[in-house]
């Protein structure tokens, strides 16, 4: 490549070459460590040629697949400006703005997210989903697999969740317009489960932030995780996003409600009975019961719907969880807070063996030990 450096097709065929021997975990680092500046520079020599750019913007998501050093050597080199150059100069290639949003992804961690967030990548990765937001009338095959828009919305998703893990890039999504962008990918391509995967997580990372929070259920956030959530109810991912969102957006007291009133209630709990083996899942269905169940009709609507024995068979298949066994406590606790009749249909179900467990393991937080003693003083008056 670097004895062709004029050479168009040189370059994009290096590049894919390059590419392809970084698919192979063993050889990636080095492959990383000798390509990414050579890369870099056919980007750079060739800014007007979209398939260079393509196979350039493959290449560094390749070199950079979960390894932090790989990550940390193409951003000193230069890699984000060289990225963002190529979104912007292609923004209507589909192939450019897909792989450029994955690299993008790939790339932001936590010590990266805020530099990535500085040099624009928030404004390039939403002008490249509301760029390509319909169908696409003309599809390529790579691989055996049709990529079109819906990938471009998917990697633009995975990009925003990865950016908002920053305190203030989750505001300057917001403030650039992502919230309404990720809920018109979802909407857009229902039936797709990687965009409904990574738009529930970036709704999720986004719902922390409390202005987010209402402002993702304004736009009608609520209904739209709910609906990816009853459509794909077998795929882990979605359902543990989605969870995750509503976790979330459940820590306001206003969306808590509207959520148990469009069946929350019932779509967390089916997620948890369906993906019982699924610890984060259960995790955050736990803690979405948790907040939903502040409010004390919300209480009612979960015992109803079978929530007690589910929270438990919960903590039985994950007893060396914290998280699991935190939350559950929590919920457990908060569903029986005042009920003298919800506390007793706990301890007949078999809650004061499986809390008293839990409070006794080894490596229980605070938390949880506290709820759960909590709730055993209280099911023991009853």
């Amino acid at each position: 490549m670097r004895a062709n450096p004029t050479s168009e097709q040189v370059q994009r065929d290096g590049s894919k070459v390059l590419c392809k021997l970084a698919q192979d975990a063993d050889k990636r680092t080095v492959i990383a460590a000798a390509g990414t500046s050579v890369v870099l520079e056919a980007m750079m020599a060739h800014a007007g040629h979209a398939n260079v750019q393509e196979q350039g913007c493959w290449a560094l998501a390749h070199f950079d697949y979960g390894n932090h050093d790989i990550t940390t050597a193409i951003v000193v080199a230069g890699g984000i400006p060289v990225l963002l150059a190529a979104m912007t100069a292609h923004t209507w290639h589909a192939g450019v703005q897909e792989v450029g949003c994955w690299a993008l992804s790939n790339l932001t961690v936590s010590d990266t997210a805020t530099a990535i967030a500085d040099a624009g990548s928030i404004c390039v990765v939403l002008s490249a989903m509301r760029a390509h937001t319909g169908l696409s009338s003309w599809f390529w095959q790579r691989g055996g697999m049709f990529t079109g828009h819906a990938r471009v919305q998917e990697q633009g998703c995975a990009a925003l969740t990865n950016l908002s893990v920053i305190a203030d890039n989750k505001t300057a999504i917001a403030a650039a317009g992502g919230i309404p962008v990720v809920l018109a990918a979802m909407k857009a391509y229902s039936g797709d489960v990687s965009v409904q995967d990574y738009g529930c997580g970036a709704l999720a990372t986004l719902a922390v932030n409390v202005d987010n929070n209402t402002a993702i259920a304004a736009a009608g956030g609520i209904s739209v995780v709910l609906a990816a959530m009853k459509e794909h109810i077998g795929h882990a991912d979605v359902q543990t996003y989605g969870c995750w969102a509503l976790a979330n957006l459940a820590s306001n007291t206003n969306n808590n409600t509207a959520m148990a009133a469009s069946g929350g209630v019932s779509v967390v709990l089916a997620a948890m009975k369906a993906l019982m083996g699924h610890k984060d899942l259960q995790a955050h269905g736990c803690k979405a019961l948790v907040n939903l169940a502040s409010n004390a009709d919300n209480r009612t609507a979960i015992v109803a719907a079978g929530g007690i024995p589910v929270v438990l068979a919960v903590m039985t298949a994950h007893t060396g969880y914290t998280r699991v066994q935190e939350y559950s406590c929590c919920a457990l606790c908060f569903i029986g807070w005042t009920d003298t009749t919800l506390q007793t249909r706990i301890k007949d179900e078999g809650g004061v063996a499986v809390v008293q467990a839990a409070v006794a393991a080894f490596g229980a937080t605070t938390n949880c030990k506290e709820q759960g003693q909590q709730l055993l003083h209280k099911l023991a008056q009853v």
